[in-house]
């Protein structure tokens, strides 16, 4: 059980799509980490034709291929052929800002307040980069702060920088048929089942677009059709 254990075993999972330009720097950072127990990286690759998947199955722990994509689905996937004890979730394109990244997104689990068990997930800070044009960074600025906190009532949460036990998975899985916004719905049902989620600021990566994904507003109809689909929001 992880709770209370000193720097239990990750897997970390890592989607990717034709980045082949990024996936390089991403997992040198994992593989630089400060932390003392085991890291698995585990990635999941959708049908890249760029030499990702190349260049991940010479650097990843384990390479897993998925051909009818949803996010849910593919962290699913990871999750199922991981071997940690604590499922940490990132892009390919986004990149580890500090060596103590891992230890700052699971030490919220293994804190004595956590004894009780009712910790879901935790998730990090998000910074801009040189190519992050302003309403991302405000986006990043505003949305993921300096603070930490708990959240029992709002369902935010991102996979794009997240750390899950492998046994909460277990029980909750993601939603495999959501086309986007899989950590809330997954958020809101923990949370229905009296779990919290924590946020911790102290856990960095860096991810250009942010949440704003350079003002996409296709990609923001999407979001906002699911989120009101699956009653994420009331």
């Amino acid at each position: 059980m992880y709770i209370g254990k000193r720097n239990p075993s990750v897997s970390v999972v890592l989607r990717t799509k034709n980045e082949v330009h990024s996936i390089r720097q991403c997992i040198a950072a994992i593989r630089s980490q400060k932390y003392e127990g085991e890291i698995e990286i585990v990635v999941v690759d959708n049908c890249s034709t760029d030499g990702t998947d190349k260049v991940s199955k010479s650097l990843a722990s384990k390479f897993l291929e998925i051909y009818d994509y949803k996010p849910g689905r593919a962290l699913n996937l990871g999750v199922a052929n991981s071997v940690g004890e604590i499922c940490i979730f990132t892009s390919a394109h986004c990149v580890p800002e500090n060596p103590d990244w891992i230890e700052k997104l699971v030490e919220p689990f293994v804190l004595e307040s956590a004894s009780a068990g009712n910790l879901a997930g935790v998730y990090g800070r998000q910074i801009p980069d040189r190519t992050s044009d302003f309403i991302d960074i405000k986006d990043m600025w505003t949305v993921f702060g300096p603070e930490a906190r708990k959240q029992y009532i709002d369902p935010f949460f991102h996979n794009a920088n997240s750390a899950i036990p492998k046994d909460i998975l277990l029980k909750f899985p993601f939603d495999d048929s959501a086309t986007n916004v899989e950590d809330r719905i997954w958020a809101r049902l923990v949370q229905s089942h009296g779990y919290f989620l924590y946020y911790s600021p102290w856990a960095r990566v860096i991810h250009a677009h942010g949440i704003n994904h350079h003002k996409d507003l296709s990609h923001a109809k999407r979001v906002v059709t699911a989120l009101k689909q699956y009653g994420v929001y009331e």
